[in-house]
Protein backbone atom coordinates (compact mmCIF):
# COMPACT_ATOMS: atom_id res chain seq x y z
CA UNK A 1 0.00 0.00 0.00
CA UNK A 2 1.07 3.52 -1.03
CA UNK A 3 0.67 6.46 1.34
CA UNK A 4 0.12 9.61 -0.55
CA UNK A 5 -1.21 13.43 0.08
CA UNK A 6 -1.36 14.81 -2.99
CA UNK A 7 -2.39 18.38 -1.69
CA UNK A 8 -1.50 19.87 1.54
CA UNK A 9 -1.24 22.80 3.45
CA UNK A 10 2.10 22.46 5.35
CA UNK A 11 3.03 25.37 7.15
CA UNK A 12 6.55 23.88 8.42
CA UNK A 13 8.22 24.57 5.03
CA UNK A 14 6.88 27.97 4.10
CA UNK A 15 4.08 29.38 6.64
CA UNK A 16 2.81 32.02 4.36
CA UNK A 17 -0.28 32.96 5.42
CA UNK A 18 -2.34 36.66 4.52
CA UNK A 19 -4.19 38.52 6.99
CA UNK A 20 -6.84 40.83 6.97
CA UNK A 21 -5.45 44.00 5.14
CA UNK A 22 -4.11 46.04 5.46
CA UNK A 23 -1.91 43.73 8.28
CA UNK A 24 1.52 42.14 6.49
CA UNK A 25 1.33 38.25 5.72
CA UNK A 26 0.97 36.05 8.85
CA UNK A 27 3.52 33.73 9.36
CA UNK A 28 3.04 31.03 12.11
CA UNK A 29 6.28 29.59 13.55
CA UNK A 30 4.85 27.95 16.41
CA UNK A 31 4.42 24.54 17.41
CA UNK A 32 0.91 23.72 17.26
CA UNK A 33 -0.26 21.61 20.01
CA UNK A 34 -4.12 20.97 19.41
CA UNK A 35 -7.08 22.14 16.39
CA UNK A 36 -10.53 22.38 15.98
CA UNK A 37 -12.81 22.51 13.38
CA UNK A 38 -16.03 24.41 13.70
CA UNK A 39 -17.64 24.10 10.11
CA UNK A 40 -15.92 23.20 6.96
CA UNK A 41 -13.95 26.21 6.38
CA UNK A 42 -13.04 27.28 9.80
CA UNK A 43 -10.79 25.79 12.51
CA UNK A 44 -9.07 27.17 15.19
CA UNK A 45 -5.32 26.06 16.60
CA UNK A 46 -2.81 27.98 19.52
CA UNK A 47 1.26 27.75 19.70
CA UNK A 48 2.39 25.29 22.30
CA UNK A 49 4.11 27.33 24.54
CA UNK A 50 3.30 31.15 23.28
CA UNK A 51 -0.38 31.36 24.17
CA UNK A 52 -0.72 32.59 20.31
CA UNK A 53 -4.55 31.50 18.91
CA UNK A 54 -4.89 31.73 15.53
CA UNK A 55 -8.24 30.89 13.12
CA UNK A 56 -9.01 30.45 9.40
CA UNK A 57 -12.27 30.97 8.03
CA UNK A 58 -11.35 29.67 4.35
CA UNK A 59 -10.45 26.18 4.91
CA UNK A 60 -7.13 26.56 5.70
CA UNK A 61 -5.65 29.53 2.98
CA UNK A 62 -5.17 32.05 4.81
CA UNK A 63 -4.35 32.63 8.74
CA UNK A 64 -4.94 35.57 11.18
CA UNK A 65 -4.80 35.87 15.14
CA UNK A 66 -7.42 35.40 17.61
CA UNK A 67 -6.13 35.93 20.95
CA UNK A 68 -3.14 36.23 22.62
CA UNK A 69 -2.90 34.44 25.83
CA UNK A 70 -0.13 33.46 28.49
CA UNK A 71 3.13 31.93 27.05
CA UNK A 72 2.51 28.73 29.02
CA UNK A 73 2.71 25.69 27.30
CA UNK A 74 -1.48 24.79 26.79
CA UNK A 75 -2.52 21.13 26.35
CA UNK A 76 -5.78 20.95 25.03
CA UNK A 77 -8.91 22.84 22.85
CA UNK A 78 -12.20 21.92 22.81
CA UNK A 79 -15.19 24.12 21.12
CA UNK A 80 -18.43 22.74 21.87
CA UNK A 81 -19.92 25.36 19.12
CA UNK A 82 -18.86 28.89 17.32
CA UNK A 83 -18.79 30.48 20.09
CA UNK A 84 -17.85 28.52 23.47
CA UNK A 85 -14.60 26.91 24.43
CA UNK A 86 -12.20 25.84 27.03
CA UNK A 87 -8.39 25.15 26.71
CA UNK A 88 -6.22 23.85 29.42
CA UNK A 89 -2.77 23.62 30.37
CA UNK A 90 0.14 23.87 32.69
CA UNK A 91 0.13 26.76 35.68
CA UNK A 92 -3.20 24.99 36.50
CA UNK A 93 -4.96 26.87 33.91
CA UNK A 94 -8.53 26.47 32.36
CA UNK A 95 -10.02 28.94 30.21
CA UNK A 96 -13.34 29.78 28.11
CA UNK A 97 -13.99 31.66 25.75
CA UNK A 98 -18.00 32.75 24.52
CA UNK A 99 -17.18 35.00 21.96
CA UNK A 100 -15.51 32.04 19.56
CA UNK A 101 -12.03 32.60 20.91
CA UNK A 102 -11.38 36.48 21.26
CA UNK A 103 -11.41 36.58 24.62
CA UNK A 104 -10.63 34.09 27.56
CA UNK A 105 -11.64 33.81 30.88
CA UNK A 106 -9.67 32.22 33.75
CA UNK A 107 -11.99 29.71 35.26
CA UNK A 108 -9.42 27.33 37.33
CA UNK A 109 -9.96 24.84 39.92
CA UNK A 110 -7.86 26.51 42.62
CA UNK A 111 -8.66 30.47 41.85
CA UNK A 112 -7.99 32.06 45.24
CA UNK A 113 -4.12 30.48 44.67
CA UNK A 114 -4.20 32.00 41.41
CA UNK A 115 -1.65 30.45 38.95
CA UNK A 116 0.03 27.11 40.61
CA UNK A 117 3.03 26.30 38.79
CA UNK A 118 2.78 22.50 39.88
CA UNK A 119 -0.42 21.76 38.33
CA UNK A 120 -0.03 20.61 35.43
CA UNK A 121 -3.71 19.66 33.19
CA UNK A 122 -3.49 17.54 29.91
CA UNK A 123 -7.44 16.01 29.75
CA UNK A 124 -10.50 17.92 29.11
CA UNK A 125 -13.49 16.88 28.53
CA UNK A 126 -17.26 19.51 28.46
CA UNK A 127 -20.52 18.37 27.63
CA UNK A 128 -21.93 21.45 27.66
CA UNK A 129 -20.39 25.06 28.09
CA UNK A 130 -21.05 24.80 32.06
CA UNK A 131 -20.45 20.80 32.50
CA UNK A 132 -17.10 19.48 32.18
CA UNK A 133 -13.79 17.87 33.58
CA UNK A 134 -10.66 18.26 33.41
CA UNK A 135 -7.43 15.76 34.71
CA UNK A 136 -3.81 15.95 35.00
CA UNK A 137 -1.46 15.98 38.05
CA UNK A 138 -0.01 18.20 40.65
CA UNK A 139 3.65 17.90 41.30
CA UNK A 140 4.87 17.75 44.70
CA UNK A 141 8.24 19.14 44.54
CA UNK A 142 9.46 18.75 48.26
CA UNK A 143 7.87 15.04 48.82
CA UNK A 144 9.06 14.46 44.91
CA UNK A 145 5.60 13.45 44.14
CA UNK A 146 3.21 13.30 41.50
CA UNK A 147 -0.44 13.91 43.06
CA UNK A 148 -3.59 12.37 40.51
CA UNK A 149 -5.82 15.01 39.79
CA UNK A 150 -9.41 15.39 38.47
CA UNK A 151 -11.79 17.97 38.65
CA UNK A 152 -15.40 18.46 37.62
CA UNK A 153 -17.42 21.63 36.65
CA UNK A 154 -21.32 21.92 36.10
CA UNK A 155 -21.51 25.72 36.71
CA UNK A 156 -18.93 26.77 33.84
CA UNK A 157 -16.12 26.57 36.14
CA UNK A 158 -16.97 28.93 38.68
CA UNK A 159 -17.05 25.68 41.01
CA UNK A 160 -14.95 22.56 40.79
CA UNK A 161 -16.12 19.27 42.55
CA UNK A 162 -12.23 17.36 43.05
CA UNK A 163 -12.73 14.06 42.37
CA UNK A 164 -8.99 13.14 42.35
CA UNK A 165 -9.15 10.22 44.74
CA UNK A 166 -11.56 8.35 42.21
CA UNK A 167 -8.89 7.72 39.82
CA UNK A 168 -6.69 5.17 39.56
CA UNK A 169 -3.56 7.10 38.12
CA UNK A 170 -3.42 10.74 36.63
CA UNK A 171 -5.36 11.01 33.43
CA UNK A 172 -3.37 12.41 30.73
CA UNK A 173 -6.73 12.17 28.11
CA UNK A 174 -10.22 12.10 28.66
CA UNK A 175 -12.88 10.26 26.12
CA UNK A 176 -16.22 9.64 25.91
CA UNK A 177 -17.99 7.53 22.93
CA UNK A 178 -21.00 8.36 22.10
CA UNK A 179 -23.58 6.92 24.57
CA UNK A 180 -20.96 5.11 26.46
CA UNK A 181 -18.92 5.45 29.48
CA UNK A 182 -15.82 7.78 30.18
CA UNK A 183 -12.43 6.77 29.49
CA UNK A 184 -9.52 7.76 30.97
CA UNK A 185 -5.80 6.88 29.91
CA UNK A 186 -2.25 7.31 31.61
CA UNK A 187 0.10 4.77 32.58
CA UNK A 188 -2.85 2.49 31.99
CA UNK A 189 -6.23 2.50 30.45
CA UNK A 190 -9.48 2.70 32.79
CA UNK A 191 -13.03 3.44 32.38
CA UNK A 192 -15.36 4.91 35.29
CA UNK A 193 -17.84 2.72 36.23
CA UNK A 194 -20.65 3.21 39.03
CA UNK A 195 -18.56 1.86 41.78
CA UNK A 196 -15.26 3.82 40.57
CA UNK A 197 -13.17 3.49 37.89
CA UNK A 198 -11.90 0.41 36.79
CA UNK A 199 -8.34 -0.21 35.39
CA UNK A 200 -8.64 -2.38 31.35
CA UNK A 201 -5.29 -2.11 31.40
CA UNK A 202 -2.10 -1.76 33.46
CA UNK A 203 1.79 -3.07 31.88
CA UNK A 204 3.28 -3.68 35.03
CA UNK A 205 6.60 -3.53 33.61
CA UNK A 206 6.36 -0.14 31.89
CA UNK A 207 7.26 -0.80 28.72
CA UNK A 208 4.31 0.65 28.08
CA UNK A 209 4.81 4.36 28.42
CA UNK A 210 2.34 7.16 28.89
CA UNK A 211 -0.95 5.81 27.00
CA UNK A 212 -1.88 9.50 25.33
CA UNK A 213 -4.78 8.63 23.09
CA UNK A 214 -8.26 6.27 22.67
CA UNK A 215 -10.35 5.77 20.02
CA UNK A 216 -13.20 3.61 19.44
CA UNK A 217 -14.72 2.05 15.70
CA UNK A 218 -15.69 -1.34 14.53
CA UNK A 219 -16.36 -3.14 17.71
CA UNK A 220 -13.06 -2.63 18.99
CA UNK A 221 -10.52 0.32 20.88
CA UNK A 222 -7.48 1.13 19.98
CA UNK A 223 -4.87 3.11 22.31
CA UNK A 224 -1.24 4.27 21.82
CA UNK A 225 1.66 5.30 23.89
CA UNK A 226 4.68 7.17 23.73
CA UNK A 227 7.13 4.17 23.57
CA UNK A 228 5.39 3.65 19.78
CA UNK A 229 2.80 0.65 20.59
CA UNK A 230 -0.96 0.27 19.53
CA UNK A 231 -3.09 -1.53 21.78
CA UNK A 232 -5.89 -3.20 20.57
CA UNK A 233 -9.08 -4.47 22.20
CA UNK A 234 -12.11 -6.49 20.74
CA UNK A 235 -13.93 -7.01 23.93
CA UNK A 236 -14.47 -3.46 25.82
CA UNK A 237 -10.94 -3.99 27.05
CA UNK A 238 -10.92 -6.88 28.79
CA UNK A 239 -8.01 -8.06 26.83
CA UNK A 240 -5.42 -6.00 24.94
CA UNK A 241 -3.28 -7.34 22.30
CA UNK A 242 -0.42 -4.95 21.66
CA UNK A 243 1.67 -4.04 18.39
CA UNK A 244 4.94 -1.66 18.13
CA UNK A 245 4.80 0.29 14.73
CA UNK A 246 7.48 2.42 15.42
CA UNK A 247 10.15 3.63 18.25
CA UNK A 248 8.69 7.10 18.35
CA UNK A 249 6.41 8.48 20.59
CA UNK A 250 2.57 8.11 19.09
CA UNK A 251 0.75 10.62 20.27
CA UNK A 252 -3.12 10.10 19.00
CA UNK A 253 -4.97 7.54 17.43
CA UNK A 254 -8.62 8.02 15.45
CA UNK A 255 -10.79 5.41 13.37
CA UNK A 256 -11.95 6.36 9.66
CA UNK A 257 -14.40 4.06 9.21
CA UNK A 258 -14.10 0.94 6.85
CA UNK A 259 -11.69 -0.97 9.37
CA UNK A 260 -9.08 2.48 8.93
CA UNK A 261 -7.23 3.58 11.27
CA UNK A 262 -4.66 6.39 11.27
CA UNK A 263 -1.59 7.01 14.20
CA UNK A 264 0.46 9.78 14.47
CA UNK A 265 3.28 10.88 16.32
CA UNK A 266 6.54 12.24 16.55
CA UNK A 267 10.33 11.36 14.79
CA UNK A 268 12.40 11.51 18.26
CA UNK A 269 14.04 8.30 17.44
CA UNK A 270 13.36 7.40 13.76
CA UNK A 271 11.79 8.30 10.42
CA UNK A 272 8.33 8.00 10.30
CA UNK A 273 5.57 9.43 11.96
CA UNK A 274 2.27 9.02 10.26
CA UNK A 275 0.66 5.15 10.11
CA UNK A 276 -2.04 3.89 8.70
CA UNK A 277 -4.24 0.24 8.84
CA UNK A 278 -6.76 -0.93 6.54
CA UNK A 279 -7.52 -4.18 8.39
CA UNK A 280 -8.12 -2.70 11.82
CA UNK A 281 -4.87 -2.80 13.22
CA UNK A 282 -3.66 -6.22 12.10
CA UNK A 283 -0.85 -4.19 10.13
CA UNK A 284 0.21 -1.11 9.51
CA UNK A 285 1.93 1.10 6.92
CA UNK A 286 4.00 4.08 7.12
CA UNK A 287 3.93 6.92 5.45
CA UNK A 288 6.88 7.74 2.95
CA UNK A 289 6.59 11.76 3.21
CA UNK A 290 8.86 13.12 5.87
CA UNK A 291 6.79 15.56 8.28
CA UNK A 292 7.50 17.20 11.45
CA UNK A 293 6.04 16.12 14.72
CA UNK A 294 2.26 15.48 14.42
CA UNK A 295 0.30 16.48 17.83
CA UNK A 296 -3.11 16.22 17.09
CA UNK A 297 -5.80 15.11 14.31
CA UNK A 298 -9.16 16.32 13.70
CA UNK A 299 -11.70 15.26 11.36
CA UNK A 300 -14.71 17.15 9.42
CA UNK A 301 -16.87 14.96 7.05
CA UNK A 302 -13.96 13.04 5.19
CA UNK A 303 -11.47 16.01 5.34
CA UNK A 304 -8.05 15.63 7.86
CA UNK A 305 -6.79 17.73 9.47
CA UNK A 306 -3.45 17.87 11.32
CA UNK A 307 -1.18 19.96 13.30
CA UNK A 308 2.52 20.01 14.72
CA UNK A 309 6.02 21.16 15.49
CA UNK A 310 7.03 24.42 13.84
CA UNK A 311 3.45 25.59 12.52
CA UNK A 312 2.99 22.28 11.18
CA UNK A 313 -0.45 21.90 9.38
CA UNK A 314 -2.18 19.68 7.05
CA UNK A 315 -5.50 19.07 5.15
CA UNK A 316 -6.29 15.89 3.75
CA UNK A 317 -9.51 14.30 1.78
CA UNK A 318 -9.72 11.32 3.50
CA UNK A 319 -10.51 8.99 0.58
CA UNK A 320 -7.34 10.66 -1.56
CA UNK A 321 -4.98 9.99 1.93
CA UNK A 322 -4.79 6.15 1.09
CA UNK A 323 -4.29 4.51 -2.36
Amino acid sequence: MKIFLPYIFITSLIFIFSCTSPEPTLTITDSLHDIEILDENHAIVYGYGTGTVYETQDGGETWSHLAALDSIYLEQLQFLDEKHGWICGENGQVLLTYDGGKTWHSNPPKPSKGKDKNMLFYGMLFETSRKGLVSGMELNTKERRIHKKLYRTTDGGKKWEDLSERIPFPLLNLVKPPGGELWGTGRGIAKESEEGWDILYMDSTRKINQIRSVAFGNNMIMAVDFTGHVLRSIDDGANWSIRQVTRNRLRQIKYLGSKTWIAVGDTNKEVGNLFISQDDGTSWETSAEDYPDIHRIARWGNTIWMVGKNGFILKQKQNELID
